[in-house]
């Protein structure tokens, strides 16, 4: 019996037979940066003392609460939920990333962007 093969990025469905109701897709993300955990932590610090001489707004205190959950997130080394903190930043927490000097979030943040 011949099996087909498929090869192919990000697919919802794929195949003989493939159907629309039976399609569950799950949204995963590989850094091709290795995660340097400490190096994050600095980082997540810096944003924090960052935010903390901002002026008070939802915005920011949205992003205050993301940066909070990163945190834990670094120090449990949990990847999939360092991912999803980072993406909830999005574009906001690049720039300010940029410009406080945060490279490895910055450079994070970009792939994640970049790929969705």
């Amino acid at each position: 019996m011949a099996h087909d093969t498929y090869n192919a990025g990000q697919v919802g469905n794929q195949g003989p037979n493939a159907g629309k109701n039976s399609t569950q897709i799950m949204n995963t993300y590989n850094f091709t940066t290795l995660l340097d955990y400490d190096k994050l932590a600095d980082e997540i610090t810096q944003l924090k003392a960052y935010l903390r001489m901002q002026e008070d707004s939802d915005d920011n205190d949205i992003l205050k609460g993301n940066l909070a959950k990163l945190g834990r997130a670094v120090e449990e080394k949990n990847d999939r939920t360092i991912t999803e903190r980072l993406k909830a930043g999005g574009t906001k927490l690049l720039q300010i990333a940029r410009e406080i000097s945060c490279p490895l979030i910055a450079n994070l943040l970009t792939e994640i962007i970049t790929s969705m």
